[in-house]
This record gives C-alpha cells, structure tokens and sequence, in this order.
C-alpha cells in the first residue's frame, strides 16, 4: 500500500470518527464519496478543515452560522453543496 492510500485510509477513519453524529456524517460522508480523487493537496486542505471543532464544522456546512474567510475555500464550499445534498436526500 502506498503511503499515500495509508494517508486516506487515515483521514477517512479520523472524518468518520470526530466525536458527534452530525460532524460524523457531514464529514465522514463527504470523505468517503471524494477521498479516492483527492491528491497530496486536498488531503492537506480537508486535514486543515478537521482541525476545526465540531460544532462550528456543523453549523457552517449547514448553513446556521456564516463560514469566516479564514476558512472558506473551494473545499468548504463543495462541502456545503455536499451537505446539502445529504439533507435533500434524507428528506425523501
């Protein structure tokens, strides 16, 4: 196994274990859907975004709070639409 699926199957196992069921299944849904085609530098980038606690995590990517600049990025954005996307599908 090369270092870098080591590193995946590291992240994805940190993204569905975070502490609570919501940032568990935002996070660890969204790893598991995008994880396989992400590269050195989105694995950096969705490391960055789970340094961030949990409740801010949720109520950013579910819209209940504003996302400071300091972390919007193109990752936390599609995240979101993410997040969106699961909500849709649970309403069904």
């Amino acid at each position: 196994m090369s270092p870098l699926e080591i590193r995946k199957r590291r992240i994805l196992y940190q993204a569905n274990h975070r502490g609570t069921f919501e940032a568990d299944l935002l996070i660890g849904s969204f790893a598991k859907y995008y994880i396989d085609h992400m590269n050195e530098q989105d694995l950096d980038e969705l490391e960055r975004i789970m340094t961030f606690e949990d409740a801010d995590l949720t109520l950013w990517l579910t819209g209940f709070k504003s996302i400071p600049a300091d972390v919007n990025s193109p990752m936390v954005q599609q995240m979101v639409q993410f997040a969106k996307t699961i909500h849709s599908n649970n309403n069904k």
